[in-house]
């Protein structure tokens, strides 16, 4: 084998590592914005139910507030028509030290409340 495959040879595999690098990264950050994702979707899910659970007839309300972890949160509740029908909406947040944001979710649900007499 000459030097010149040698070299050849050690410039191949070097590229390929390179490559290989870029690939491993790039599903590094793939699967920690999926892992935000999923705890900005959990998160959401979690508030709606408390939302949904502690609804009442007639009740209109709009929060904003910050959850640990760094999560801003977001609850508003409708009446629609003045009647039994409510729209709830959650949407959560999170951004990074820069501002951007890092994962976020939002959800949306009709609940229809029975009236009680």
């Amino acid at each position: 084998m000459s030097l010149l495959e040698v070299v050849l040879a050690a410039a191949i595999l070097a590229g390929s590592l390179a490559v290989l690098g870029q690939h491993l990264n790039a599903a590094r950050v793939a699967a920690a914005k999926a892992a935000a994702e999923t705890e900005a979707l959990m998160l959401a899910e979690s508030l709606m139910d408390d939302a949904v659970a502690t609804l009442s007839a007639g009740e209109t309300a709009a929060d904003l507030s910050e959850q640990s972890g760094g999560w801003l949160t977001e609850r508003t509740v409708v009446v629609i028509d003045d009647g039994p029908l409510h729209r709830v909406s959650v949407a959560v947040t999170k951004s990074n030290d820069a501002g951007n944001r890092v994962a976020a979710a939002s959800l949306d649900r009709l609940v229809l409340l029975a009236e009680v007499e």
